[in-house]
């Protein structure tokens, strides 16, 4: 049978209600009904009562008006109940004085906020349902728009315990001022929802001058000046001491001992030495800073063998890098390049992780690598980064293995091989000769 419109909206109207939807609510003055939106609305002078039905329960809001202008609701719902208070009862609608906000069918206190003209101002709490402090907030209203800012916020536990802390640098606009350090140094424990302790501050006049704290897990991609040397065990703590040319940074594995120690300058640089520990406690490495850039490194392994000596004059660089046998493997001067798109150093990356590799410098002059056992790997000359003229292959007896001769390169056109030489036991077997597009010559 085929239904009308009408009886489809009204089949669809009241399975909306049936699922739950509100009806209209039902609104009062002086106890005549009214229409709160309604062209009636500037005579009122007084109290509006609104009862809205919902399968939920019942919804009451009473509303007062001063000469028809809205200056305060109350709601009282299953799902909400709050105070809301508008500025001198204006049309702008603007949040003004105090506003509360209750646990919905209780008298428990969820939130007390304080406007003006829409703008936080003061102090903002929050609670838990028990009646404890949740959070505070202070606010100012100190923008040239009129607009506010929040100048310290405290966060706790339900144990009582401190979630977080931020504090003003002024007395006035702080929350807490002894627990900020104005009335002499303060130490704080934050806490974690178990109620122990997670990281540590020592304040004075709102200024933290130390914080012990976890450490962040390092992403495998990190650069090495934040993993630094050794990366097999990571620190598990970060303790930051302000002293009179900046802060003291000290890193400590799970067991308490340090693993690092680093200074800042007041602009944030690194600047003197920064030492690495293995957790042993024997040095891993140390490295000079001078503004942010490195100067000079050494690192060693933990049986204290040298593994690198690095050193920086300008754009030259000397490296010795060495195996944990005491064999130097590679050694050498390099020229430092750094890329338009660099936004470090690249010395300072290489000089902290301690690893034979060539990002960012160019090799100069003759350089030679050895294996563990000190017999000689490789050997031949490079010029601005580019190999030149004869390289040689060995064996690990000592015997040539091969030989490839280079062609003039440049980092725009790098060299290439023009000619191989194959040995076995020293003799030659093979001679090969390439053409400029790589393919062999006949």
């Amino acid at each position: 049978m085929k239904q009308t419109f009408s009886s489809v909206f009204f089949l669809l109207f009241t399975g909306l209600c049936s699922t739950g939807f509100a009806q209209a609510a039902v609104c009062k003055y002086n106890g005549k009904e009214v229409d709160r939106w309604g062209p009636d609305r500037a005579q009122f002078n007084g109290v509006v009562t609104c009862i809205r039905e919902s399968r939920d329960g019942e919804s009451i809001e009473k509303h007062t008006y001063v000469k028809g202008h809205h200056s305060e609701e109350s709601i009282d719902s299953p799902t909400r109940k709050e105070i809301k208070r508008y500025f001198d009862g204006s049309e702008n609608g603007w949040l003004h004085g105090e506003q509360l906000e209750y646990y919905p069918r209780t008298t428990k206190l969820k939130a007390r906020k304080r406007y003006d003209k829409a703008h936080e101002v003061g102090l903002q709490e929050q609670f838990f349902e028990s009646g404890k402090i949740r959070q505070k907030e202070f606010w100012v209203k100190d923008r040239p728009d009129g607009g506010g800012r929040q100048t310290a916020s405290i966060g706790y536990r339900e144990n009582g315990g401190i979630q977080f802390l931020r504090c003003s640098d002024a007395r006035e606009t702080t929350i807490d001022p002894k627990l900020c350090g104005f009335e002499g140094k303060s130490a704080v424990d934050l806490v974690d929802d178990d109620g122990k302790p997670k990281m540590h501050f020592v304040l004075e006049k709102g200024v933290q001058l130390e914080i012990d704290a976890p450490v962040s897990q390092v992403s495998n991609w990190a650069s090495a000046i934040q993993r630094g040397t050794i990366q097999s065990a990571e620190a598990a703590r970060l303790k930051r001491e302000k002293i009179s040319s900046g802060e003291k940074l000290t890193w400590t594995y799970e067991g308490g001992k340090v693993k690092r120690t680093s200074f800042v300058d007041s602009k944030g640089k690194l600047d003197g030495d920064d030492n690495e520990f293995f957790p042993s406690g024997k040095p891993a490495r140390k490295t000079r800073f001078e503004k942010g850039n490195v100067t000079r490194s050494e690192c060693w392994w933990e049986n204290g063998k040298p593994k690198a000596k690095l050193e920086r004059e300008g754009d030259q660089v000397t490296a010795t890098y060495t195996w944990d046998t005491g064999i130097v493997a590679t050694s050498g001067k390099y020229n430092l390049r750094r890329n338009d798109y660099d936004s470090d150093d690249p010395f300072t990356q290489i000089a902290i992780a301690c690893e034979s590799r060539s990002y960012g410098l160019e090799q100069e002059g003759h350089f030679e690598s050895k294996r563990r056992d000190g017999t000689l790997d490789w050997s031949g000359e490079f010029k601005s980064g580019q190999p030149i003229g004869w390289h040689k292959q060995f064996d690990k007896f000592g015997k040539l293995e091969s030989e490839q001769m280079y062609s003039p390169g440049t980092r725009q056109k790098p060299a290439s091989v023009v000619e191989r030489k194959t040995y076995q036991d020293g003799i030659l077997i093979k001679s090969e000769k390439f053409n400029s597009d790589g393919s062999i010559q006949e």
